[in-house]
């Protein structure tokens, strides 16, 4: 949720602003453009919440409000029973569903390995064209130790150091530059610059380490 909460705030942050609703009672709700009927209503995060889960930032505490009605959502229809929204946020599945969720819009969603490297560079490219550029994500890949090796492995890192089984944000792309153009990206965690924070890599690493990018579609639905 986050990796794609992040694509939205900069691409489109509008869409964000708009979402949520000061009560100034101590509560904000928050209404998904993808589930317009369904408006969540949350408590505004403690300090306790803050230090657990999304901290919010010097832009305020829009982030965590926004966590927490979407773990409200999710335990909604998942009927996960966390001991707290945030809980039910966390592991949220498939990005392209939250960026449904957070913008209103399909999703284009393909696997970066089965696609030529110039297509690659075109999809991404046309996303970031123009005055309306679209949230993009990536989902890192896991690796196939064989049926006799237990599976895949979800676990560690990738070869170029990427967590495993994780979304990260694209921010960007450059389609200059060595191995066909560069590929900025941010991990939610926020960590230190590198795969744990922000990074700019060569598209051709793009598909050594993520088997699934997902973007918001430009049109209208």
């Amino acid at each position: 949720f986050e990796a794609s909460l992040a694509g939205v705030a900069s691409s489109n942050p509008e869409i964000i602003r708009d979402s949520i609703r000061d009560n100034k009672n101590g509560t904000y709700t928050v209404t998904f453009p993808g589930a317009k009927d369904e408006p969540i209503t949350v408590k505004a995060p403690t300090e306790a919440e803050l230090s657990l889960y999304n901290r919010g930032g010097t832009h305020g505490t829009w982030a965590a409000i926004m966590e927490k009605a979407y773990g409200k959502y999710r335990d909604n229809h998942a009927w996960i029973g966390s001991y707290t929204p945030q809980e039910a946020a966390d592991g949220g599945g498939d990005p392209s569903k939250a960026l449904e969720l957070l913008t209103g819009k399909s999703t284009i969603t393909f696997d970066p390995t089965k696609m030529p490297q110039r297509e690659l560079a075109n999809q991404l490219e046309r996303a970031f064209a123009g005055p309306n550029p679209q949230a993009v994500t990536a989902s890192s890949s896991a690796e196939w130790k064989g049926f006799f090796g237990g599976g895949w492995n979800t676990e560690g890192n990738t070869n170029d150091g990427f967590v495993r089984n994780h979304a990260f944000t694209i921010t960007g792309f450059k389609p200059d530059g060595k191995g066909g153009g560069m590929v900025q990206m941010r991990n939610p965690w926020g960590g230190p610059d590198g795969p744990n924070g922000k990074i700019e890599i060569p598209l051709e690493m793009l598909p050594k380490n993520f088997w699934s990018v997902s973007i918001t579609d430009k049109k209208k639905n």
